[in-house]
């Protein structure tokens, strides 16, 4: 939990008032078939699969989503990378979209996060749009298919780092941090 601690009191000024872990088999199983397909996919032990990211949810109660089927594209935003779960390396940008409990306090999930082979760009109106991630340049796909979809797409925004992935079972969400102030 100090580590857990550690990473969100390094860009963000609330006081953390509990971590909770989060435990559901049903997810996890979906979350770690999707990190096999995508390992097998790759076939590379440089390739950084996973990543470990912030994500608020807005308006919709974290409850629903560890108790429920996880980060389910129903409930995607659109934004700037177009209809997809944004997650973030800076607890600061994930405030903004904290839910906030009736007491007033915030929450927010720490996830391991399928970035995988991720297409960085600048958002545009091209991305916008974007419901999948955009096609790899034209190479051999090791999976046998015409063509090759990116993994994850990311960018920078209010100075944080973000990853979109556009797929249920690409984020499993470890820990619920509840925390007042900013």
């Amino acid at each position: 939990y100090i580590q857990i601690k550690n990473l969100f009191s390094a860009t963000s000024k609330g006081t953390i008032i509990e971590i909770q872990k989060v435990i559901n088999h049903r997810i996890r199983l979906g979350y770690e078939l999707e990190l096999f397909k995508i390992q097998q996919k790759h076939n590379n032990d440089t390739l950084q699969y996973v990543s470990v990211l912030f994500h608020g949810t807005s308006k919709t109660d974290p409850s629903i989503i560890y108790n429920g089927d996880g980060f389910m594209m129903q409930y995607a935003a659109e934004g700037m990378w177009g209809s997809g779960t944004y997650f973030a390396e800076k607890a600061s940008y994930s405030h903004t979209y904290a839910y906030v409990k009736p007491n007033g306090h915030r929450q927010m999930f720490l996830a391991e996060v399928m970035i995988g082979e991720s297409y960085n760009c600048e958002s545009d109106s091209t991305t916008r749009a974007y419901k999948v991630p955009p096609v790899k340049p034209e190479r051999k796909s090791t999976l046998g298919l015409a063509r090759e979809l990116y993994d994850s797409v990311s960018g920078t925004t209010r100075g944080s780092k973000v990853w979109i992935v556009y797929e249920n079972n690409k984020a499993y969400p470890s820990y619920l941090i509840t925390y007042s102030g900013s």
